[in-house]
């Protein structure tokens, strides 16, 4: 997980269009279930999602990293933010609309986990309420021999993030390098990821093994494509 590296997440992170993100986002909850008002983003991260989002939405959050938990609250300090497994939490409500977006269902090892996760999701939401979940890559479309960079520049902060990954079976191990240079000087640590590479049949299981039968659209928000259940 993004545990030493949790401080820079926001900064290394800083390119991705989380306005265009969260108004697709918001388009596709209006076109399916438009008094939708509550929400719950598991997985939240430092959910930089939360500024765009509020306060057409009221947002929960759950993450297992402290750090992104404690930077959620600050962004969004009408919202709780707890900190908990994905595969075994209780946040005492439903919630209109359940999300679980940048792919961080693939941290899921199994298929055991990644049902339990989904059991999870429809257990917080309400009866017509909707589930979203943005996949990882699958065995036919992940690139072994990739190198990654991914670099930013601030006043005083200046990341470069490198990263090779390789497939194990059905897991994806991503090997991250950092550096990070500060007017105090450079250091350097490494991070490693280990993801599972779910078919999209292993993840249609995963929704069925909850009786939830989803819409799927291969593009999503990135490319990766999404997934979108309704409870019933």
């Amino acid at each position: 997980m993004f545990t030493t590296s949790a401080e820079f997440y926001d900064a290394i992170n800083s390119f991705r269009d989380y306005e265009a993100q969260s108004r697709k986002l918001t388009e596709l909850i209006e076109a399916r279930f438009p008094e939708a008002h509550t929400m719950l983003d598991v997985a939240c991260g430092p959910h930089e999602h939360a500024l765009h989002l509020v306060p057409r939405f009221e947002i929960d959050g759950v993450d297992l990293n402290p750090v992104f938990i404690e930077k959620a609250r600050t962004k969004n300090p009408a919202g709780r933010y707890e900190v908990a497994d994905m595969r075994n939490f209780d946040m005492g409500r439903t919630y209109d609309v359940v999300t679980c977006l940048f792919s961080s269902i693939a941290y899921m090892q199994s298929d055991e986990d990644l049902a339990a996760a989904i059991a999870m999701y429809k257990k917080h939401t309400v009866k017509g309420g909707l589930i979203f979940v943005e996949p990882w890559l699958t065995p036919d479309s992940v690139a072994e021999n990739h190198v990654g960079m991914t670099t930013y520049q601030g006043d005083a902060l200046a990341i470069c993030r490198m990263n090779t990954l390789k497939v194990e079976g059905r897991k994806c191990v991503l090997n991250f390098d950092y550096m990070i240079g500060r007017p105090t000087g450079i250091e350097t640590f490494k991070e490693v990821h280990t993801t599972t590479l779910f078919t999209h049949d292993e993840m249609m299981v995963g929704f069925a093994a909850n009786n939830l039968v989803p819409a799927y659209d291969p593009e999503g928000f990135i490319g990766r494509g999404l997934y979108i259940a309704r409870v019933e």
